[in-house]
């Protein structure tokens, strides 16, 4: 019974000292804040033509390349609309803005979904994906949230066998707006 209880302890203070060693990423522009496993790189793009242009933001950590982390990649996406897209009578609408969304990130990845749940954040429907990539190799898990005139994607990819590690729901769980 003693080790029992000296294993949880244990095991809650690395869970407190992983999450207190995380970056606070705080965006005032796109109105959210969100835990990073270390400072993230920051891109900003726009895309569209006259009238239509969406503004990109991207907040990324790539570990591709080192592998020396619990999962591949950390990233956010925000797509901000124009107010004429975000209209009842606009195409992105009449397809079903998400179904278009998710469908759009999963060909842009040549990925198969392999899960879409409706979720509730802050009392709006949003939708946890999760996509397999290169022939079931990598698993990437996403959180899509339309909120105003933003498309918010919150996501992480692992290696198929550390799909649904801890660090995967921190992040991605860790994703607030600001007041």
């Amino acid at each position: 019974m003693k080790k029992v209880f000296l294993s949880l302890i244990v095991f809650s203070t690395s869970l407190s000292a992983q999450s207190a060693s995380w970056y606070s990423y705080k965006d005032s522009v796109n109105n959210f804040c969100v835990q990073f496993p270390e400072k993230p790189l920051v891109e900003a793009k726009t895309i569209g033509g006259e009238g239509t242009n969406i503004n990109q933001s991207f907040i990324f950590l790539d570990y591709y390349e080192t592998g020396d982390k619990s999962n591949l990649y950390y990233g956010i996406i925000i797509n901000e609309y124009p107010a004429a897209l975000m209209n009842n009578d606009s195409p992105y609408f009449s397809m079903g803005f998400y179904k278009y969304s998710i469908d759009g990130m999963v060909n842009s990845v040549n990925g198969k979904i392999l899960s879409d749940k409706e979720i509730s954040f802050n009392n709006i429907t949003g939708h946890d994906v999760k996509i397999e990539l290169d022939e079931g190799a990598l698993i990437m898990n996403c959180r899509f949230l339309l909120i105003k005139s933003r498309l918010y994607v919150i996501g992480a990819r692992t290696k198929a066998a550390q799909d649904n590690n801890e660090d995967i729901k921190t992040f991605i769980d860790s994703f607030k707006m600001l007041k």
